[in-house]
């Protein structure tokens, strides 16, 4: 599956109705850093693309998702550019992660 084409899934209805059913059974907060705030489901494979289990994903806040597609330090530069100050959200994440060490595994990993 191509960028694009991914890109173009996360629009479906089937994504969106997994998404909705998957926040009905399970809280929306992050399973790495516990926080609340911009939860997204990531992959953790993608072997199962269209017939999602619920084992398939996690919930991640937006900084630990960036952090699982080894983006968070482009995050970090994106928002001193802006001259935004941190969130409490932001700085717990941010700390959870560095105590942690976290790596996350894809698929593609293995």
């Amino acid at each position: 599956m191509t960028k694009k084409e991914y890109k173009e899934y996360l629009k479906s209805n089937h994504w969106k109705e997994f998404k909705r059913d998957f926040f009905k059974r399970f809280d929306r907060v992050c399973q790495n850093c516990g926080g609340k705030e911009k939860i997204q489901l990531h992959h953790k494979t993608y072997l199962r693309l269209w017939c999602e289990e619920f084992t398939d994903v996690i919930a991640l806040c937006r900084f630990c998702h960036a952090k699982a597609h080894n983006k968070l330090h482009r995050e970090i530069k994106k928002k001193k550019k802006e001259n935004k100050p941190w969130s409490r959200a932001i700085k717990k994440a941010k700390k959870a992660l560095e105590k942690n060490s976290l790596r996350f595994r894809h698929s593609n990993d293995i």
